[in-house]
């Protein structure tokens, strides 16, 4: 063997070991964070369509909202995310037969991704449509 190929002996591997290392640290953080915006996402779905249906099963139209805007919020903290970043909204009125329309969006953080920079935080909604039914009593307070 000559004194060039001696010296580039196992730089393949040291080469590979380093180029994988760079690759495989943000790719593994990338995919943490991607389980982390599934939970986010099955967690907006989860309130809003909780949020329908206390807002159908209310006794009254005076706590209707309230119990909406509570239970999303709970289902939203059950999920380990931050109640803070949730807005909820609420179309429609407790009436029998009458529609009841359910909006959350959840806005996720910004997350810092080692050596690409940083990942923007993202917008998550859902909608869930619940209908009063048509043979309950509503008190009108």
């Amino acid at each position: 063997m000559t004194r060039r190929q001696r010296s580039e002996r196992g730089s393949s591997l040291v080469e590979s070991l380093i180029l994988g290392i760079l690759l495989l640290l943000p790719v593994s953080f990338m995919v943490v964070e991607f389980g982390e915006i599934q939970r986010a996402a099955i967690g907006v779905s989860a309130a809003s369509r909780e949020a329908g249906r206390a807002f159908v099963t209310s006794r009254t139209t005076g706590e209707a909202e309230s119990r909406a805007r509570k239970a999303a919020g709970s289902v939203i903290a059950g999920h380990h995310l931050d109640s803070s970043r949730a807005t909820v909204r609420i179309a429609g009125e407790l009436k029998r037969g009458s529609e009841v329309r359910v909006e959350v969006a959840y806005r996720t953080p910004e997350v810092p991704v080692p050596l690409l920079g940083s990942i923007p935080g993202l917008t998550l909604q859902s909608a869930h449509v619940e209908i009063v039914d048509r043979h309950r009593s509503i008190e009108m307070r």
